[in-house]
């Protein structure tokens, strides 16, 4: 975000002397800047401010880029000078955009949800070139600003590709030359043996200005069964690359960058083969395979790993399994479409056979989906729902089965009920039963999928509860992405993107 503009309009019945006092903070320096208008009785002014920012050098660590905008302007003041000059015209530009924007939204309180969670996104933005002119789009993680999170890259593509699909590309390129690496892979049930693993990527790029190196993130390391954080999840990243990858070449149809994904492609279909089981005549739908870079002791987590046991371990999990279903469908329709028929076959008896094992995961007499299909949790994971999203935005929720989404509308009703993933006193939904911090994004996302992917009604009180958290409780923080369900208090991810699944909802026209 380069700088910013804002007007200011006084109507006043009696002679009045404004002063708008505009702090600027670099670093620990503070300078308070008055602005003086005078308006006379029963007249009307306007003032017109621009407040904008410029950093020479550097732009960021590991790889060596500038901001982009350094090409257009050399100063802080060239800046400024370009806003106040072109004021009226971004005015109506920004007027006539909110315009178009309200009418892609079929509720008021979807738009509303956008509009928050939009800046939140561009206040997290960052874009960067090198001496070569090669572009680098980050999306920093909030305030936790770790560098285009994959699992944050697969939940903004409703946003990106609906209005700048060129990001997912230049996201998914880097992800795919820099920071992706194969591995090896364990099974529980084979403890000494390795296997190979195959293609997969990183959690993300690096934290704050600096990019980490080639092949590893900023955030996974190598742990052991005490750690909560910082696990690595080499599955769930895959899934969400295989998603972002195929994504941007369905919906764009750009089939010359398709053609030249096609090897990746098959290398990605192989891994996801690999971490069902070494063996295919063992392989039953169910990715349960460990990356040794977790460490001897270590395990992979899922993208929520601060929230408790039930959705801790990807090997098993509800979740991974219907994101698995979802990746998988995506997968074979690329593959179909740039002409690797065998390999789209494989994709496709591969999703069949983790459609089919969703059966494993029903609990007939809680009348849900278990949490894990190896470890005894009691948890009902409302999370299950959500990897459906991406679907549905490809048009291709038809290619569900009917028991699929027989089991998942099942689910969704368990999870729905008070006192399970609802809140007893708000309605407010968790992410998991056991676990009062509740991600919004993912809340929107499962709604989202409720509504119209498994065509259920969704309650009021979810909803007016989510616009709460976002508009009441993070009053003083911004748009947050953490917040404790039972005490509606944010705690953390401070300006975060991921909740710019709201434009899920945005129609297109």
């Amino acid at each position: 975000l380069v700088s910013c503009m804002f007007t200011i309009r006084f109507p006043f019945t009696r002679p009045s002397l404004i002063i708008v006092e505009v702090v600027i903070i670099f670093s620990t320096i503070f300078w308070a800047v008055p602005l003086f208008i005078r308006v006379e009785p029963g007249e009307r002014a306007v003032l017109t401010a621009a407040f904008g920012f410029y950093k020479e050098g550097a732009g960021s660590n590991g790889i060596a880029t500038r901001y982009y905008y350094t090409r257009c302007f050399d100063s802080a003041a060239a800046v400024c000078r370009s806003l106040l000059g072109r004021a009226a015209e971004l005015t109506a530009h920004c007027r006539a955009q909110d315009e178009a924007w309200r009418a892609r939204f079929a509720e008021d309180w979807q738009y509303v949800l956008f509009s928050q969670a939009v800046r939140g996104y561009a206040a997290s933005t960052q874009l960067l070139c090198d001496e070569s002119g090669r572009v680098y789009y980050n999306v920093g993680e909030g305030a936790y600003v770790w560098r285009n999170t994959m699992d944050l890259a697969v939940d903004h593509l409703a946003w990106e590709l609906k209005q700048n699909p060129w990001v997912v590309r230049n996201i998914i390129d880097l992800y795919i030359e820099r920071y992706s690496y194969r591995d090896t892979v364990r099974f529980a049930d084979r403890p000494g043996e390795e296997f190979p693993g195959g293609l997969t990527f990183t959690h993300d790029m690096g934290n704050y200005f600096t990019y980490s190196p080639a092949g590893y993130s900023g955030y996974e390391r190598e742990t052991t069964p005490k750690d909560g954080c910082y696990l690595y999840m080499t599955t769930e990243e895959l899934l969400n690359g295989v998603c972002v990858l195929a994504a941007y070449g369905l919906y764009t149809g750009d089939d010359d960058w398709m053609q030249a994904r096609r090897e990746t492609a098959i290398a990605l279909l192989e891994s996801l083969e690999n971490r069902d089981d070494a063996s295919p005549e063992r392989r039953d739908g169910v990715l349960k395979a460990q990356s040794t870079r977790c460490g001897p002791q270590g395990k992979e987590s899922t993208t929520y790993d601060a929230l408790d046991h039930s959705l801790m371990d990807s090997r098993g999990s509800v979740y991974i399994q219907t994101k698995t279903v979802a990746a998988l469908m995506l997968l074979g329709e690329f593959l179909s479409r740039t002409g690797e028929t065998a390999a789209a076959a494989r994709a496709a008896d591969m999703r069949q056979k983790a459609e089919q094992a969703l059966e494993r995961f029903y609990d007939a007499k809680r009348d849900c989906l278990r949490a894990n299909l190896y470890d005894s949790v009691d948890s009902l994971v409302l999370g299950a729902v959500e990897p459906l999203g991406v679907v549905a935005l490809l048009g291709m929720t038809d290619r569900l089965s009917e028991r699929l989404r027989e089991l998942l509308c099942r689910h969704a009703r368990a999870c729905l009920q008070s006192g399970a993933c609802a809140e007893e006193e708000t309605g407010g939904l968790r992410m998991s039963s056991t676990s009062n911090n509740t991600f919004v994004s993912k809340v929107a996302l499962s709604l989202f999928v409720m509504g119209e992917v498994l065509e259920m009604e969704i309650p009021e009180a979810p909803v007016a509860e989510m616009l709460h958290w976002c508009q009441v409780c993070a009053e003083r923080l911004t748009i947050s992405d953490q917040v404790l369900v039972d005490k509606r208090q944010v705690i953390g991810g401070c300006y975060y993107p991921r909740i710019i699944t709201a434009a899920f909802w945005m129609q297109d026209i």
